[in-house]
């Protein structure tokens, strides 16, 4: 019968030690920033060989980037939308030997932006408008599509 009971402490004693050392501490972390000024779909408002580079920073204002590639000039307006996520568990395995511990983390970011384009002809003449909101899409869609 003594046997039977140190068995059963033992077994007591592992199992909340175990449990104790496992207790630890399971965080989500979401986040979600936004740079730039938004950026809307142009439509009508600017028609191609009629408008002068002019009218849109007129329009518009700065834009956040400018290029000059091949006799083209971009003015490119852009926003983007950063999403990020994290789980975190804490497990205190060491803390009390040692004073350390083990963490386990996992984070993610999604980056979409919303941009807007346009190409001007050496003469400062709009050639094209190249548009694109990406902001639009669901998040957990977008997070787990290629």
């Amino acid at each position: 019968m003594g046997c039977r009971f140190n068995h059963r402490f033992t077994l007591i004693v592992a199992i909340s030690g175990i449990l104790v050392c496992l207790s630890g501490c399971l965080s989500y972390k979401y986040e979600r920033r936004v740079e730039g000024l938004e950026v809307n779909d142009p439509a009508d408002t600017f028609p191609l060989s009629k408008t002068n580079i002019g009218d849109v920073l007129l329009s518009l204002g700065a834009p956040d980037e400018v290029y000059s590639l091949d006799n083209t000039d971009l003015l490119v307006y852009q926003r983007s939308i950063i999403q990020e996520s994290g789980l975190s568990l804490g497990v205190p395995v060491l803390d009390v030997a040692v004073g350390g511990s083990i963490r386990l983390s996992v984070t993610d970011a999604l980056i979409r932006y919303d941009t807007l384009i346009f190409l001007f002809n050496p003469q400062g003449t709009l050639e094209d408008i190249i548009f694109e909101k990406t902001s639009s899409r669901p998040y957990l869609k977008t997070l787990f599509t290629k």
